[in-house]
């Protein structure tokens, strides 16, 4: 098991989205705290329509307190494919947002990904967490995309949580892949300064050490992340 030294756990505690205001909890070791998104606007992205699945309760501070609260509708019944649907409208509106302020998309990321855990709890239905590895690609490029070195490092912390998660519960679902690992290449190489090409370096030593002592260990290929050309050549362009 790889254990990350400063890892964060994302719990995601309180997502109250309702007259356009959403509230989501980030905790790591050192701090914690609330972050306020879309304050006073309309919820604009397509994602947000359905109103069965959003509630609006400031005072839900803990996630029993906000359970305990939800007396809205019932949550609309989904097959697989139209998870797979939603969940494909969340990343793009993520990906929109992205291009206009990586520091709201990152927040709207952290509010889809409290979104889609709390359909699962609320409705059993297993297709919900087996999609949400997309959602969480889209919060490391999000932190990614910012290009400061603090959301470069949440970036790489969300790839060890995402790992950390799936190892310690099984749900393989989560494991980060190539696509994570770049993305935590692109934020270091984002970052600028003299720090990011060289964390951009060690982030993808980290890999190839991991992926051997995994290899030695019996892991199966399919669980291991392994370095790509696409990763090297971000850790090259950092420089």
């Amino acid at each position: 098991m790889v254990k990350c030294p400063k890892q964060i756990s994302i719990l995601l505690g309180s997502a109250l989205i309702g007259r356009g205001i959403s509230f989501v909890r980030v905790h790591s070791p050192s701090r914690c705290h609330h972050i306020r998104i879309l304050e006073n606007q309309s919820p604009r992205c397509l994602s947000a329509i359905d109103d069965s699945t959003y509630h609006s309760d400031p005072s839900a501070d803990d996630e029993d307190h906000y359970h305990a609260s939800v007396t809205a509708n019932p949550v609309k019944p989904r097959t697989e494919r139209g998870i797979r649907s939603l969940t494909y409208v969340m990343v793009k509106d993520v990906e929109e947002l992205m291009k206009r302020n990586a520091s709201a998309a990152s927040e709207m990321a952290l509010d889809n990904i409290h979104r889609l855990k709390r359909l699962h709890n609320e409705t059993g239905n297993e297709a919900y967490r087996s999609s949400a590895k997309p959602l969480y690609n889209s919060l490391v490029r999000a932190f990614a995309k910012s290009g400061t070195p603090e959301n470069a490092h949440l970036a790489e912390m969300t790839y060890y949580e995402m790992k950390l998660k799936a190892e310690t519960t099984g749900d393989e679902h989560l494991l980060p892949d190539a696509t994570t690992a770049c993305a935590v290449v692109d934020g270091y190489a984002r970052s600028g300064g003299k720090s990011g090409p060289l964390n951009a370096e060690r982030f993808l030593f980290k890999l190839m050490d991991d992926a051997e002592a995994a290899t030695k260990a019996g892991v199966s290929q399919e669980q291991i992340v392994l370095p790509t050309s696409a990763s090297a050549n971000g850790v090259i362009k950092a420089w």
